[in-house]
């Protein structure tokens, strides 16, 4: 059942390399960071691999704010990605060049904020820009982190 985004292509495992600086923060609810993020996934369907590499800004409000935690919401929108395969789960996903959104929840802890997890969802698609894109979707990603 998709929740928010639709994609023909599923992926069922992968792992990613993730790096976000933050660009704005408000006094307590939002900020505003941009991220990079090299991925490597597996697709439901035939067991194959591709490699995405991205760029994109990301929007955190920030729903709780206490001693020891953050509680937030964040909203990545088109971030432009490169996508190794342009056929996968016997699905058209060309051309290389297209987007990325995601959006999830996560927690900052420690009075420093120096830990972090987040589980999210994600999407990759055209954007509308090229035909015979179908769009693959990522259900559940669980991140780990550590500010430095």
């Amino acid at each position: 059942m998709p929740v928010f985004w639709g994609g023909k292509a599923h992926v069922n495992t992968g792992f990613s390399i993730q790096y976000q600086r933050n660009i704005f923060h408000g006094k307590k609810y939002v900020s505003f960071d941009w991220g990079t993020t090299l991925g490597f996934w597996r697709f439901e369907h035939g067991h194959q691999e591709f490699v995405t590499i991205s760029v994109f800004p990301l929007f955190r409000f920030t729903l709780l704010h206490t001693k020891s935690l953050d509680f937030y919401l964040n909203y990545s929108l088109a971030g432009p990605y490169f996508i190794s395969g342009l056929k996968t789960d016997d699905r058209n996903t060309g051309p290389h060049f297209t987007f990325q959104d995601n959006i999830g929840v996560g927690l900052l802890m420690g009075k420093e904020r120096k830990l972090n997890t987040e589980v999210k969802i994600g999407h990759y698609s055209k954007g509308n820009l090229f035909t015979k894109r179908e769009g693959v979707k990522v259900p559940l990603t669980v991140n780990l982190g550590y500010t430095f």
